[in-house]
């Protein structure tokens, strides 16, 4: 039987292969065959084994948070297998509808204000540059900043089409779609995966590695406790104590696990700037004011709990524990990660770009 911990080494290895297996043709275009979807496919499932079990350990401790993180992976990543191996290699990105009346001007090459108004409704704004060419038939490409396709296409026909329209012109509506490949962006989404996995795994998975970055944590944040005017040493591999000998008489010392390391976080902005397409300039740049930044972040937010535990800021120990790690680090991470966010989508747009494919994906 496989383990828990074996599976999402499977899958980075799965993952690998996929996309080794894609190969690029003289058009610049990459080709996936079926078997680098099976193999991809089969490392998405594999990460949700993974998923399934963690899903179980955290209800068994009580851990409802988790648990609902847990599902969720499990979902996305059994989504991602089966579109893996449902999508065609040719399905253009679908973005949106708009009526058959523009087809004139489109046939003139006249990109007119209706269209450009209809393109802003969609959250697309073209400048006076975007031009319109000929593509086969019933279809025109509009080159921009980016590419879009537009197919006059027949109600219903449209693999992305989830429900009827209707048209005063008829039965017929101008699709518009992203110059970019649906398989694409799944296997850039593995890509973002498999960086993330190997950044993460082999800490969560293997003590050495694990338990390393936990006594180096636990050490940085004890020296940055002392530079606070709090006393406290640390007894490997994991454990704060406070130089208050009677402390802890009553109260146990602050023990470092692998979640206040912050690797998830750093695993996952890795995954995302070195997964995305992008000049590497940006990538390394982006990478440094996201990675060191929330593990320097982490350090500060494991020292003032810890503070407030030895202070006893608010109120008893315990109490003052739960305010500062329950409530005021919870808070002040989710605005960091959102701030730092931010930061990276400035300098890598490419992220973002992703994110909104996504969610176009899934709600067409």
């Amino acid at each position: 039987m496989i383990s828990q911990s074996a599976l999402p080494f499977i899958a980075i290895a799965f993952f690998l292969l996929a996309l080794l297996s894609r190969r690029k043709e003289p058009d610049g275009v990459f080709y996936s065959s079926r078997f680098g979807k099976l193999v991809g496919a089969l490392g998405w499932v594999s990460f949700a084994g993974y998923c399934y079990f963690e899903t179980l350990r955290c209800l068994m401790l009580v851990d409802y948070v988790r648990t609902s993180f847990a599902l969720i992976f499990l979902a996305f990543s059994l989504l991602l297998a089966f579109f893996l191996l449902k999508t065609s290699e040719n399905e253009d990105l679908f973005l949106f509808r708009t009526d058959i009346r523009f087809e004139e001007d489109l046939k003139k090459g006249i990109f007119s204000e209706d269209l450009k108004k209809a393109f802003k409704t969609n959250g697309f704004s073209l400048s006076d540059n975007a031009l319109i060419t000929k593509g086969k038939e019933d279809e025109w490409v509009i080159a921009d900043e980016e590419k879009f396709i537009v197919r006059k296409e027949a109600k219903n026909l449209n693999l992305h089409k989830m429900r009827k329209f209707f048209s005063r012109n008829g039965d017929e509506k101008l699709n518009i779609y992203k110059d970019y490949k649906v398989i694409d962006l799944f296997f850039l989404v593995t890509k973002i995966a498999l960086i993330t996995a190997a950044f993460y795994f082999p800490f969560s998975e293997f003590a050495l590695l694990g338990d390393t970055l936990i006594f180096v944590t636990a050490k940085i944040s004890a020296m940055m406790l002392n530079l606070l005017n709090v006393g406290v040493y640390v007894v490997p591999p994991s454990c704060i104590y406070s130089t208050s000998g009677s402390f802890h008489e009553v109260y146990k010392p602050i023990e470092i696990i692998l979640a206040c390391t912050a690797i998830q976080s750093m695993a996952l902005f890795t995954g995302v700037v070195f997964g995305v397409t992008a000049p590497i300039g940006r990538k390394v740049k982006a990478f440094f004011v996201s990675v060191p930044v929330i593990y320097g972040l982490n350090i500060l937010r494991n020292a003032l709990v810890g503070a407030a535990y030895f202070e006893q800021w608010f109120g008893s120990p315990l109490h003052s524990f739960f305010i500062a790690h329950e409530v005021l680090a919870r808070i002040g991470s989710m605005i960091a990660l959102i701030v730092i966010a931010y930061v990276v989508f400035v300098i890598l747009p490419e992220a973002l770009d992703l994110i909104e494919d996504l969610f176009r994906f899934f709600k067409t």
